[in-house]
């Protein structure tokens, strides 16, 4: 039978000795790590951005509603729910990115550099 955890057993506990590092997420790039490494942006929109175009024309082009807070037409609801999805792909890319980069940092101190 193993010790009940309480609050003094809990606070003698020595911290497990990690690696710390940290990470600065910025514009030009992704992420600048504390030991100098750097990982390039994720140039999702860039690569959306011929999509995205043709799409918000496409939105542009359809009719909208008769009164100013009447509904839209169908064919403009469909225009303006591809239109989203494909923006909400380039969202997703980028917190997938940003999300694997982190999970890699925390649980891998020992590809990190010392």
């Amino acid at each position: 039978m193993r010790p009940r955890d309480d609050d003094s057993s809990l606070a003698e506990r020595a911290p497990s000795k990690r690696d710390v590092i940290g990470v600065d997420v910025g514009i030009n790039s992704l992420a600048t790590c504390s030991d100098g490494t750097t990982y390039a942006n994720v140039k999702a929109y860039k690569q959306a951005q011929k999509r995205l175009t043709r799409y918000q024309r496409h939105v542009n082009k359809k009719e909208p509603g008769l009164l100013r807070n009447a509904t839209q037409t169908k064919n403009r609801a469909k225009a303006v729910k591809k239109l989203a999805s494909s923006h909400k792909k380039v969202a997703d890319i980028r917190a997938d990115t940003l999300h694997k980069l982190t999970t890699w940092a925390s649980f891998k101190p020992q590809h990190h550099s010392n």
